[in-house]
């Protein structure tokens, strides 16, 4: 059955009702895992939604998983867990090698730099 027949069925209101019920019954076993690339107010909005509307405080981020699996690795590759390098290094560097990495979407300030000084130092005319 399509939405448009839905809603024309049961109208919008029954509808949302329905939704709304369903939710706030599942809201002891609901569940959110959200992305460590939210903006403050993301992250915001998304507590909001979780804690006040659907009433459970199951929510976590990605943030948490993936930094400190980066810490354990930088402090057993370089002693520390410090980045190893800064965004100054990277625009300055004659090569930069990412492995498995979307850096556009996961890293876009970054992305956005790298791309940056590529554009002002192109060498051989690669592009």
């Amino acid at each position: 059955m399509n939405m448009e027949v839905m809603l024309s069925r049961a109208g919008r209101n029954r509808l949302f009702g329905l939704i709304f019920c369903t939710v706030m019954s599942l809201s002891i076993i609901m569940a959110f895992y959200v992305s460590g690339q939210l903006l403050t107010e993301d992250y915001y909005v998304a507590n909001k939604l979780m804690k006040g509307f659907i009433g459970s405080g199951n929510i976590d981020t990605n943030s948490r998983l993936c930094m400190s699996s980066s810490v354990a690795g930088y402090k057993r590759a370089f002693g520390s867990d410090t980045v190893p390098c800064s965004y100054e290094d990277l625009e300055v560097a004659d090569l930069a090698v990412l492995v498995g990495s979307n850096t556009a979407w996961c890293h876009p300030v970054l992305f956005q730099r790298i791309r940056e000084a590529r554009r002002s130092n192109l060498v051989c005319g690669l592009s």
